[in-house]
């Protein structure tokens, strides 16, 4: 089972920091008790007058303890390239990769995993499959996304926008990777889109095993 919840930062204040913290404590108990074995994590909102230093330092000293609560009940905390969640005001803390990417090696002595989004760097312009390079080892679930195209924040079907989903699966299909795929649905329309969403996928990725 794969449980995705979210670590807000919510605001800047300390005692909202800590709040925070505690429900994700909470979260991962109820993932416990659930049979999950992975928790979605984020960065939480870019709350304007965050500096940068001091947003990375909040994240990172909130993941260390998330993760000190996570490995005492086998829970694998996913650190996933977000955008904006949608009861959320801002965009992701840590948006562009580059702080992304400062949290993670600020974590690299720890077991924190990746949620890798295979669209959501396009927000930004940026490339998706020179960031799965800097983070393949760590992904420990496949978040499969897609938008109509780059720079435009409109989830479509996946497999018909601009995300390149066949060659991120070719490449973890050359990693061995047999981990979670897990697929976000987004373009409402209905059982249909679930439908052919599921099968682009199944058939996706079978291909990228013979490729």
């Amino acid at each position: 089972m794969y449980a995705r919840l979210l670590l807000r930062l919510h605001t800047p204040r300390a005692a909202q920091r800590a709040q925070e913290l505690t429900d994700l404590k909470a979260d991962i108990g109820l993932a416990k008790a659930l049979g999950a074995k992975f928790i979605r994590v984020t960065a939480g909102q870019n709350h304007p007058g965050t500096e940068r230093e001091a947003g990375v330092r909040w994240v990172t000293d909130g993941f260390r303890r998330a993760l000190d609560e996570a490995e005492k009940h086998g829970i694998t905390l996913a650190y996933e390239n977000h955008t904006k969640g949608a009861p959320w005001d801002y965009w992701d803390f840590s948006q562009p990769t580059e702080i992304f990417l400062e949290i993670l090696d600020a974590l690299s002595d720890t077991p924190l995993g990746v949620c890798f989004d295979t669209a959501n760097p396009l927000v930004l312009g940026e490339d998706v499959l020179a960031l799965l390079e800097k983070v393949i080892q760590r992904i420990v679930v496949l978040h499969i996304f897609d938008l109509r195209a780059v720079k435009v924040f409109e989830p479509v079907r996946v497999g018909t926008g601009a995300s390149p989903i066949q060659p991120i699966f070719s490449r973890l299909r050359q990693t061995g990777y047999d981990g979670w795929l897990s697929i976000e649905e987004a373009s409402r329309s209905g059982q249909e889109g679930f439908t052919q969403s599921i099968a682009y996928v199944r058939e996706t990725w079978e291909q990228a095993l013979s490729a």
